[in-house]
């Protein structure tokens, strides 16, 4: 069944239905006995994107439905959320004996410019891998 889109609201609604069900998506794959299922959350993560280029394109062309939210800058929160679930996936790495895909995940994280303290935390998470797997 097709879903006719005719105003930018419509699109808006639809983009953000996409966007969270997508970030539904990770869980499922996460907890399902899938055989690559970093790689698929990757995938998921991608399309995300993708679908965040979009709306942003849209909310360029029609700036009363943009949320709020987006011009807001990650919170504190935010920055902490994100840093326990790159050392929880670094963790995963180091397990599986892949100590440099750990150092990749944490060095991105570093890369979206949280505060110090988070960027601290994870240039240690860094020193302990690089030390314990001598790398």
């Amino acid at each position: 069944m097709s879903t006719r889109i005719s105003t930018p609201e419509e699109l808006d609604r639809l983009l953000s239905e996409c966007s969270e069900k997508l970030v539904d998506c990770t869980s499922g794959i996460r907890d399902l006995p899938l055989a690559n299922h970093r790689e698929n959350i990757y995938r998921i993560g991608k399309a995300i994107a993708e679908v965040s280029d979009v709306r942003s394109e849209l909310y360029r062309a029609h700036p009363h439905l943009k949320p709020r939210l987006w011009d807001a800058p990650p919170s504190d929160s935010d920055f902490r959320e994100w840093c326990t679930e790159a050392q929880r996936v670094a963790d995963e790495y180091c397990a599986e004996g892949s100590p440099l895909r750990a150092i990749e995940t944490l060095e991105s994280f570093i890369s979206i410019g949280p505060p110090q303290e988070y960027i601290a935390l994870a240039q240690e998470a860094i020193h302990v891998i690089r030390a314990k797997h001598g790398v």
